[in-house]
């Protein structure tokens, strides 16, 4: 979790923000009910931050993946194997039109 917070006496830093990535959500709000008014809603923005990351990361990873698949794509027919057309058809019971 990145989080970087200004100015003067601030104890929550960016170090601290990083420590919560490996806590369970219990472990955080143990923490969070020690910690001043202020560090809370640093906590909160910091969360709130890493979910973000998540968020954009695996659009990231699906945008990838996407351009891979039209890529391949792109390249391959899409036309119905013949073979498996014929069967499909074979597999129909017959009908009088």
């Amino acid at each position: 979790m990145e989080c970087d917070r200004r100015g003067d006496g601030d104890r929550y830093n960016k170090d601290t923000c990083n420590s919560h990535s490996a806590m369970t959500l219990q472990d955080i709000e143990t923490k969070a009910l020690q910690l001043s008014k202020p560090d809370r809603w640093q906590l909160v923005h910091c969360l709130l931050d890493s979910l973000r990351r998540d968020i954009t990361q695996d659009e990231d990873q699906t945008q990838s993946v996407l351009e891979n698949l039209n890529s391949i794509y792109s390249q391959e027919s899409s036309d119905i194997d013949p073979a498996l057309a014929q069967a499909q058809l074979a597999a129909l019971p017959h009908e009088d039109w």
